[in-house]
C-alpha cells in the first residue's frame, strides 16, 4: 500500500514533466518554423533587428537552466502542476497558423507604414501569452509568478549570460586549436600511417578522409555553455 502511495505522485510529475516538455518543446520548433523558413527570411531579418534579441533561443537556454537546477537540486526548487487547458492549446494552434499566414502581408504593410512596426511587439506577446496559457490559466498567473519568480528571474539570467557567453568564447577559439590539432595528429598517427594536417589552417585527416575545423564545430561554444550553467546552478 505505502508503495502504491509513493507511484501515484511519482507518476503524476513524471506526466507534468512529459507535458510541459511537449509543450516547450512545440513552442521551440513553431518559433524555428517560424524565423527560419526559407519565405520568412527578410521578417526574420527584420523582427530580430526590431527586437534585438533572438528571444527563442533565451528561452531555450532558460528552460534548459531550469531543467539542470530541478534535476541538481528537486528539493529547493518548487514543484510546478500544470493546469493544462485543451482550450487554450486550440487557441495557440490557431495563433500560429493565424500568424504563419499573415507574417508576410504584416511585415509588407509595416514596410510601407514604418511608424507602425512597434505593433509588433503586441502582435509577438500575445502569441507568446496565448503558448503561456497552455502550461498555466491566466488567472493562476499572479500566484505562480510569485511562487517561481525568483527561480525564473535567476533561470533568464543564466539563460541571456550563457548564450553571450557561448559565442563570445567562440571568437577566442583560435587561442588553443593549434595545440589540439597536434594533439589528434599524434593520436591518429597510432593508427595511421598517413596523417595529413594542413599547414597554417585546421586541417587535418588521412589521404581518404579529412576535416576543416572551424569555430562553430569546435566545441567552444558548448564548453561556454556548461561553464555558465554549473557555474549558475553553483
Amino acid at each position: 500500500m505505502a508503495n502504491e502511495d509513493t507511484k501515484q505522485p511519482q507518476k503524476a510529475a513524471f506526466k507534468n514533466a512529459v507535458g510541459c516538455l511537449a509543450l516547450v518543446s512545440l513552442f521551440f520548433l513553431e518559433c524555428e518554423y517560424l524565423l527560419r523558413m526559407p519565405e520568412h527570411h527578410e521578417v526574420r531579418k527584420a523582427l530580430r533587428a526590431l527586437i534585438g534579441l533572438p528571444v527563442h533561443d533565451f528561452l531555450f537556454a532558460t528552460i534548459t537552466f531550469l531543467v539542470i537546477a530541478k534535476l541538481l537540486a528537486s528539493d529547493r526548487i518548487p514543484n510546478f502542476v500544470p493546469d493544462f487547458s485543451s482550450k487554450s492549446l486550440i487557441v495557440h494552434v490557431a495563433s500560429t497558423v493565424a500568424l504563419d499566414l499573415s507574417i508576410i502581408p504584416l511585415y509588407h504593410y509595416f514596410q510601407q507604414h514604418p511608424s507602425l512596426e512597434l505593433a509588433w511587439w503586441p502582435i509577438l506577446t500575445a502569441y507568446f501569452l496565448t503558448w503561456l496559457a497552455c502550461l498555466s490559466k491566466p488567472q493562476n498567473w499572479p500566484k505562480n509568478l510569485a511562487k517561481f519568480g525568483p527561480w525564473l528571474a535567476g533561470a533568464f539570467a543564466a539563460g541571456i549570460f550563457s548564450f553571450y557567453f557561448s559565442n563570445y568564447v567562440a571568437h577566442f577559439w583560435y587561442a588553443m586549436p593549434r595545440a589540439t590539432l597536434w594533439l589528434t595528429e599524434k593520436w591518429l598517427d597510432l593508427a595511421f600511417s598517413n596523417v595529413q594536417r594542413g599547414p597554417g589552417t585546421f586541417e587535418i585527416g588521412t589521404s581518404t578522409f579529412g576535416v576543416d575545423v572551424g569555430a562553430p564545430c569546435s566545441g567552444y561554444e558548448g564548453m561556454g555553455l556548461i561553464a555558465c550553467y554549473v557555474a549558475a546552478f553553483l
